[in-house]
């Protein structure tokens, strides 16, 4: 009976490593999706004079930037391609919660999921919901918990708590 108790419980977690796998190789090709755009914007502004160019000059960059990435596929308005990833990430998000599986999730994914939760922005409530599960699975102390906790509070009230953000305006 131990034997096959055993045999069942290596095969449930066999399982659910398979899930944290399906769910790692997604999470990090989400990931760098997102860093992809936004790498490409910042060495583009570093080409034409760095962060501290003129307001008017960084715009006109920026709509420069837009209309090149819409031409290539990108959605207008979407400066960085967020809006699938943002999709498929409330997704994964469910899959995982329906699978019990946050506990199993290794540190790289936990990563991951913070930095695609951290740039979407225009989704404050799902923002607040996973800032209630980094809390709850990795603590008040969590880089990813304070970073996030900073990012919301901005958003919504011009201040934040742990001091993690360059800028930080009300939206």
């Amino acid at each position: 009976m131990c034997n096959k108790v055993s045999i069942l419980a290596h095969l449930v977690q066999s399982a659910l490593q398979e899930g944290a796998s399906q769910w790692s190789n997604e999470l990090h090709a989400l990931a760098a999706a997102d860093q992809r755009g936004r790498n490409k914007w910042s060495n583009l502004v570093a080409s034409r004079g760095g962060w501290e160019m003129d307001v008017d000059q960084f715009d006109i960059l920026r709509h420069q930037f837009i209309a090149l990435e819409s031409s290539q596929g990108a959605q207008i308005g979407d400066m960085f391609g967020d809006q699938f990833r943002q999709l498929r990430l409330v997704q994964i998000v469910k899959e995982i919660n329906d699978a019990a599986g946050w506990a199993i999730l290794p540190v790289p994914d936990w990563t991951n999921l913070w930095l695609l939760v951290q740039h979407a922005d225009g989704h404050v409530a799902f923002q607040k919901s996973m800032l209630n599960i980094f809390l709850e699975h990795r603590g008040q102390e969590s880089s990813h918990y304070q970073y996030l906790a900073d990012r919301i509070s901005c958003h919504e009230f011009g201040t934040q708590i742990y001091g993690t953000q360059c800028i930080c305006e009300m939206q």
